[in-house]
């Protein structure tokens, strides 16, 4: 899931908002892999707290310990 203002959880506590696609690839690339293909893909729709309709992002990184 791309970087997302917390709301897709709502109130559950979770370790994380997402993930920047460009700042996942760096840490992959110095981590030791070769990154093949990093794009965003589709979006999930999902009614929140306030009853709003949000759409969240989710991206697809391929890669390969070099």
């Amino acid at each position: 899931m791309l970087t997302e203002d917390g709301s897709f959880h709502g109130d559950e506590f979770v370790p994380h908002l997402g993930f920047d696609m460009q700042m996942l690839r760096t840490i992959a690339e110095n981590h030791g892999f070769k990154v093949l293909q990093v794009y965003p893909y589709a979006e999930v729709e999902k009614q929140v707290q306030n009853g709003d309709i949000n759409r969240y992002g989710q991206f697809v990184l391929f890669a390969e310990k070099i």
